[in-house]
């Protein structure tokens, strides 16, 4: 069966994000993410959301390029994949990413 990511909150994304930043090649848990994060956060959904950030921004699919900076995502695109719909073990359609970019820069 298919789980479905819960979205996340910017601001925890972002925490996530800099917390695997900073700790590269390290081991993070789950408590490591809670001591960082707001209280009650989904910290595997925004582990698992930044993780993917990541991945598309080292590979900066076609169409994303206008988005990162220095292999830094701007805010727009830690909004869209902050809330996107993503299933575990599904890949993010790329199409269905960019058309969610589009309505939130609307």
């Amino acid at each position: 069966m298919e789980d479905e990511i819960a979205a996340v909150d910017i601001d925890d994304l972002k925490t996530a994000w800099m917390l695997q930043r900073e700790l590269i090649g390290g081991s993070i848990d789950e408590e490591i993410y809670r001591r960082v994060c707001k209280p009650g956060v989904d910290v595997r959904a925004a582990a698992f959301r930044a993780s993917a950030l990541a991945f598309l921004v080292q590979v900066v699919p076609e169409g994303l390029e206008a988005f990162i900076h220095d292999r830094e995502p701007c805010e727009l695109l830690f909004n869209a994949i902050a809330k996107i719909p993503i299933t575990f073990g599904a890949p993010i359609q790329g199409s269905e990413f960019m058309e969610h970019i589009r309505r939130l820069q609307q």
